[in-house]
């Protein structure tokens, strides 16, 4: 149907008062500094100092973790050490001997 000239100008009201409001957030928003806590560079250094890890983020750290009979705990990676000579991406943990 056709909109009366009543019903235009309401809803063009409207529209020009919704962008007006958004030109004033995206001012507010472009003027305001930096929030430090959301910056890529903040973000790293929390993830690097592993204080907490969320799953996600050790499903993608650790490939497998085996337990055998006598407790030996062997985790194995989803990267390896470039140090480790042999390419081996697992660590043993101290109590359980190398074989």
């Amino acid at each position: 149907g056709k909109l009366s000239a009543e019903e235009f100008a309401y809803i063009a009201a409207e529209l020009e008062r919704e962008e007006a409001n958004c030109r004033e957030t995206l001012a507010g928003l472009c003027a305001a500094p930096p929030d430090p806590a959301r910056s890529a560079g903040t973000r790293v250094r929390r993830f690097l100092r592993l204080e907490s890890l969320e799953k996600s983020q050790l499903q993608t750290l650790v490939r497998r973790v085996e337990v055998d009979a006598r407790k030996h705990i062997t985790v194995t990676f989803a990267f390896t050490d470039p140090r480790r000579q042999g390419g081996r991406n697992s660590r043993r943990t101290p109590q359980q001997p190398a074989r």
